[in-house]
């Protein structure tokens, strides 16, 4: 499907070819039936059962003015390597903010430690940069990716908006946002858990408000 024209769409990846039924592509033909604008980009990551594409992507409300990709973890076994994306929008043209997407802790096949020296090398060059998604890595787990994280000095949006503990489903996968530079996170809160809005995915997602520390 040519949707390069479609309103809205940024590619980040001119090999990347929209489907129909692309989930992001849907929600924000729907939103824009109502009015509102939305820009986006998506990029796959693999094949689920040699029917289906997952991927990850952004939509904003702000114009996308960037982006920015990159394969990490085990690249040399295609299957094996996990894909992170970046977007610079005009409302926040100093911070960039990638979506990730990592398997569990323990997956002997791609390895948490290797993708993650990777995706933190990579984003050294960005002074402002945001990480967003599902790492697979539960805070109250000890010695495995969550302390990794930290110990590269990235912040727990969730920890600093004063919660206890995060909250993860009962298969361990757990969706968060991290960064490194000076924010003050006033409140975090889950949407689209059944409780804020209805579920429309096996997990929920996160919404924080902060604010910049001068």
């Amino acid at each position: 499907m040519n949707i390069n024209k479609a309103c809205g769409y940024i590619s980040c990846d001119n090999m990347v070819m929209i489907k129909e039924d692309n989930f992001i592509y849907k929600a924000v033909e729907i939103l824009k039936s109502k009015g509102i604008q939305y820009y986006w980009t998506w990029l796959p990551t693999k094949s689920v059962y040699g029917a289906y594409e997952e991927g990850i992507g952004f939509m904003s409300v702000s114009p996308i003015l960037e982006t920015s990709t990159k394969s990490v973890g085990d690249i040399e076994k295609k299957e094996n390597a996990r894909k992170i994306v970046g977007v610079r929008t005009a409302e926040y043209k100093d911070e960039w903010f990638f979506c990730i997407h990592y398997g569990l802790d323990n997956d002997k096949k791609s390895s948490f430690i290797r993708k993650w020296k990777d995706t933190d090398s990579y984003l050294q060059k960005y002074d402002k940069a945001w990480i967003m998604g599902d790492l697979n890595s539960p805070n109250w787990v000890r010695n495995e990716g969550y302390d990794t994280i930290c110990y590269y000095g990235w912040k727990d949006s969730f920890i600093l908006a004063g919660k206890a503990e995060n909250i993860t489903l009962k298969n361990g996968i757990s969706n968060q946002i991290w960064f490194k530079h000076k924010k003050i996170i006033n409140s975090l809160k889950y949407v689209f858990n059944g409780d804020n809005y209805p579920f429309i995915a096996e997990q929920p997602g996160v919404m924080i408000d902060c604010e910049i520390i001068a």
